[in-house]
């Protein structure tokens, strides 16, 4: 296909006559629009190449990962103050780690997902300790404010009603995030591996795969 050198028009490589402004090209004309369509072809290719050639920016994905992962924090704090399975919101953070760090970094490889994973492990204790922070100045704030609470927060985890409630939300967020983020990671490592398959197909088919 090619484009009218009158009006624009997509006509097909054989036309000698466009369809929508009726003019007739002669031997000149056609030369000019195989020309353009060859320039534009050759644009577009570059454009290609840049774009799956695009390198991962590991730099900018461990931000955006703990930035998902801070943001499935938050959520699970919430679900700790309404009194929800927390375990549940392991999930959302796994889920919102490999999201934007696949939107900050460019793409997402298994290097990328193994980043997330561990983000997302160091922030399910992290919110596991704030919501029993937040959970314990509950019980004493109106001795203490929410500074005291942090700084003894070693000594309340030494008492055993404090500890097993700790140490039970963490095993059973470690647990339900590991068992449904099973098939979230095996999802996103077939995206990774069917991106990079299509992006050589792409580049073979162009001409600028790698050469046997």
């Amino acid at each position: 296909m090619k484009n009218c050198c009158y009006c624009g028009e997509l006509i097909s490589d054989t036309a000698e006559k466009c369809p929508v402004c009726y003019k007739e090209f002669t031997d000149e004309d056609m030369n000019t629009m195989m020309q353009k369509r060859h320039e534009d072809e050759l644009k577009a290719n570059e454009k290609l190449i840049k774009s799956l050639n695009k390198k991962e920016n590991v730099i900018f994905g461990i931000i955006g990962a703990l930035l998902g992962a801070t943001i499935g924090g938050v959520l699970w704090l919430f679900l700790a103050r309404i009194g929800f399975i927390v375990g549940l919101a392991g999930c959302a953070i796994i889920y919102c780690a490999t999201t934007i760090y696949r939107l900050m970094a460019g793409s997402l490889s298994r290097l990328g997902i193994l980043i997330c994973v561990i983000a997302s492990i160091i922030m399910i204790y992290v919110a596991n300790y704030f919501s029993i922070v937040l959970e314990v100045f509950s019980i004493v704030r109106s001795r203490l404010d929410i500074s005291d609470v942090m700084s003894h927060m070693p000594e309340f985890l030494g008492q055993p009603e404090v500890s097993s409630v700790f140490y039970k939300n963490l095993t059973m967020g470690y647990i339900i995030a590991g068992i449904a983020s099973i098939p979230i990671i095996k999802k996103t490592i077939d995206e990774v591996d069917r991106e990079n398959y299509l992006k050589r197909q792409r580049l073979n088919d162009i001409g600028y795969g790698e050469k046997e």
